[in-house]
């Protein structure tokens, strides 16, 4: 059975700006509360070597908590064993996704703007990554920031959880999650810092602590 978005998701870095390759990335997951790791590489790989790759993902998070989601890549999140798939405006539709990935696996998709995020909830999705928030360094052409504002129109406008994406760290992320955003998922913040256990450890803390100060 799927089980809701975590609340802290962490994206792998293909840039050559990252200091962490991807199974270091899955080795951190695992040891600093992240809850879902999105594995994202955007180059022209073979099927066999990205195969490879979250293969080698799915090893290192054996036995933990982290779930995998693959990006872009429905057939291959299914054949690997990869709890979901994200897909992009893009990439497959989420209808083609749930086909390839079957009614137990995760599907998450893209959504940039307020119109997008609508139209997207009539599809059998389970969460929506919506941004960029604060603007993004992985994509040479990225769609316009939307800002904490942005982010609060959309999380009240639509029916599933919002994952909010975009230049997101510890910095900045309690006033994304003051959006009502149900988590975060962060790259550069993480894979182009000398201090990625620093960094996730706060990110986790600042999440924990607004949860907990909802709760009560």
């Amino acid at each position: 059975m799927r089980q809701s978005p975590g609340r802290l998701h962490l994206l792998t870095d293909d840039s050559p700006e990252s200091l962490w390759s991807p199974l270091e990335l899955a080795a951190l997951a695992v040891e600093h509360g992240v809850d879902v790791l999105q594995y994202r590489d955007k180059r022209p790989l073979e099927e066999s070597d990205r195969r490879r790759q979250i293969e080698a993902i799915l090893t290192i998070l054996q036995g933990s908590s982290v779930r995998l989601v693959v990006n872009d890549h429905p057939a291959l999140a299914a054949s690997c064993g990869a709890d979901g798939v994200h897909v992009g405006a893009k990439d497959a539709t989420p209808t083609e996704a749930r086909s390839l990935v079957g009614p137990d696996r995760c599907v998450g998709a893209t959504a940039n703007d307020l119109e997008r995020a609508i139209a997207l909830c009539a599809e059998p999705i389970d969460y929506l990554g919506v941004g960029p928030a604060f603007g993004t360094r992985s994509k040479a052409h990225p769609a316009p920031t939307l800002g904490p504002a942005g982010i609060r129109e959309i999380v009240h406008a639509v029916d599933r959880p919002v994952i909010a994406i975009g230049s997101i760290g510890a910095e900045n992320c309690e006033s994304v999650l003051n959006c009502g955003v149900w988590g975060v998922a962060v790259l550069s913040a993480v894979s182009r810092t000398s201090a990625p256990t620093l960094e996730l450890k706060a990110l986790r803390q600042t999440i924990d602590q607004l949860r907990r100060a909802e709760v009560n």
